[in-house]
């Protein structure tokens, strides 16, 4: 226990000091309760709030938060029970409906739920938990519109909240509107540390919150840090949440998190194992840790490590689906298409797919001359993601490196394209539209294209890539066009050109 929090605890068990500790006759053995609870001694807190019942039998925060306490530890019956007395004492209290409407939802009486909610909602009509939980039995009957009625405008005034984002994401996909379903998981930092809850009207929850000087205290004040972008900061209260609660699995994962974002791989790494020594096997949270612990791997320059890792996960956990898009993307970058396909056909199958693991999909057909396949594939994957650029770009490659494509077809291609094009273009763009131009036998502007990659190419360390793009500029050189619209190495860089679209050719 770390100083500040023992001092608080001092001050409230020996009331500032007396030698005599004797809460129940001071009437403390709430506040004892709370404090329990707040540093996570459960069974302490467990057996204060039953004291504090006896003491203050007319006080419902009492019942409610031992309610709340037995519930986050699956002991649903007894918090019902508990919920329900702190009800009969405070009838008018909304969060209480809210608690007992989660309940009876997870139970799966989803009518019970309801009734709660809206009975929340007629004490506090903007309640979020009511709201959510409305939306969520929506979910669970299917009924998309439903769903968003309650959950778009809870969306608009807590855009930033994760959980609120993955069930809004649900209920798009559930509707067919694959590409919205896409751009609000992409609202979810794939960190555990930018994570946002739900925030909702729970004054006696918030008190409770309130008592904590220990590592969740500083784990939020971090997490602040990290949205302001003050990452040294950041990685330094981190730390100091780890030396409050040395064992804390969460606590080592976001410490971990921290310092790689500094460019500490190292110590990162350190503490990762930590993290995963210390999480519960089997649990959520010790799969979250290990993915994480993969990326850190892969991060670091190890990515043989972080295959390892990944592979025993999905063997324990196939339904972890963020440790298999990085399996994905590192089968690919280590040239087992074969490998990374099977993993994006699995994506699919269960049902969290993107517009951007459907381009890497696609550019692993492509890089096997899967020129029919890849096609197929991009007509469906555009169907449901019509604004998915990159994509587009790599229907437009296919078809310049299909010599039987019609000329007038390519025309009014490259007239999208340049239409398109971003100020300045990225480097798919620009490649792309050298291969336009070389498909119409444009040379010398397919040339001036290929030039600007190869130069912005040069002034980084990709050696790969700026291969890749002297090839295809030998080739226009020479009068030819590319037989493959994507390399089985290539890659995307996020390099603008360094020259801007005026000074390239362009349509006349």
């Amino acid at each position: 226990m770390d100083r500040s929090v023992r001092s608080q605890f001092e001050q409230l068990w020996l009331d500032g000091g007396q030698s005599s500790p004797s809460p129940a006759l001071r009437g403390n053995w709430g506040a004892l309760a709370q404090w329990f609870h707040a540093y996570r001694y459960p069974d302490s807190a467990a057996r204060s709030y039953a004291n504090a019942i006896l003491v203050e039998p007319a006080e419902p925060r009492w019942p409610y938060l031992l309610a709340v306490l037995l519930a986050e530890q699956g002991e649903s019956a007894r918090a019902r029970e508990l919920f329900q007395a702190a009800l009969e004492l405070a009838p008018r209290v909304q969060s209480i409906h809210v608690r007992l409407g989660d309940l009876a939802r997870q139970g799966g009486d989803l009518d019970a739920a309801e009734a709660y909610y809206r009975q929340a909602l007629s004490l506090s009509s903007t309640d979020a938990g009511a709201r959510f939980g409305l939306g969520q039995l929506a979910l669970l009957r299917g009924d998309a519109e439903m769903a968003l009625h309650w959950l778009e405008p809870l969306s608009r005034e807590q855009p930033d909240a994760a959980v609120l984002n993955y069930a809004m994401a649900t209920a798009l996909r559930l509707s067919g509107d694959l590409a919205g379903a896409q751009d609000l998981l992409e609202r979810v930092p794939d960190e555990n540390l930018h994570q946002i809850g739900l925030r909702q009207d729970d004054p006696w929850w918030t008190e409770l919150l309130r008592i904590e000087q220990g590592s969740r205290e500083v784990s939020r004040r971090a997490v602040q840090a990290v949205r302001r972008g003050e990452h040294q900061r950041a990685a330094v209260l981190f730390g100091i949440a780890v030396q409050r609660d040395p064992e804390g699995a969460e606590e080592r994962l976001n410490w971990a998190l921290a310092l790689s974002r500094l460019g500490h791989h190292q110590q990162a790494l350190e503490q990762i194992q930590e993290a995963v020594a210390r999480a519960e096997p089997g649990s959520d949270l010790h799969a979250r840790v290990r993915t994480e612990a993969a990326r850190l791997q892969t991060q670091a320059g190890r990515p043989r490590q972080a295959l390892a890792i990944l592979e025993n996960l999905l063997g324990e956990r196939p339904e972890q689906t963020r440790a298999r898009v990085q399996l994905a993307s590192l089968l690919h970058s280590f040239g087992d298409l074969q490998g990374a396909l099977r993993q994006y056909e699995t994506l699919r199958e269960l049902g969290d797919f993107s517009a951007d693991l459907a381009f890497w999909q696609v550019a692993a057909h492509l890089a096997l001359d899967r020129r029919d396949r890849a096609a197929e594939q991009l007509i469906e994957d555009l169907s449901n993601y019509p604004e998915a650029r990159q994509l587009r770009l790599l229907q437009w490659r296919l078809m310049a490196t299909e010599v039987s494509t019609d000329q007038d077809l390519l025309q009014s291609v490259l007239r999208q394209a340049v239409q398109a094009m971003g100020d300045p273009p990225g480097l798919l763009e620009a490649e792309t539209q050298a291969m336009l131009y070389a498909a119409l036998d444009e040379y010398e502007a397919a040339i001036a294209w290929q030039e600007a990659v190869t130069d912005a190419l040069s002034a980084e360390s990709e050696a790969a890539s700026l291969q890749i793009a002297r090839r295809r500029l030998t080739l226009y050189r020479e009068g030819k066009r590319p037989s493959r619209a994507w390399e089985a190495n290539e890659r995307l860089i996020a390099v603008p050109l360094q020259n801007s679209p005026a000074e390239l050719p362009s349509l006349h």
